[in-house]
């Protein structure tokens, strides 16, 4: 939250199991404290008590070579540790 507060840019990239495109935003971010919002998004009766919203800019996919050629999703190709 601190670094929302003195640099509110953010960039984000969504991936899903076994897809290989990925979605990329970037945006300004800012914390939330609107208690309806708030308690939208309770889990089990438990609302959180800060969110942090986004303003989003720019939004696009992204080709999916760069994951294709990781193989990220094939679990038989990544090094052991």
């Amino acid at each position: 939250m601190e670094n929302i507060l003195q640099n509110p840019r953010v960039g984000m990239v969504f991936m899903i199991p076994g897809k290989t495109e990925t979605l990329r935003i970037s945006g300004i971010a800012s914390i939330v404290r609107d208690p309806d919002l708030l308690a939208s998004k309770a889990i089990r009766g438990q609302a959180p008590k800060l969110a942090i919203g986004i303003d989003v800019h720019e939004a696009f996919f992204h080709c999916s070579n760069c994951m294709i050629r990781s193989k990220l999703w094939q679990p038989q190709d990544r090094p052991s540790l």
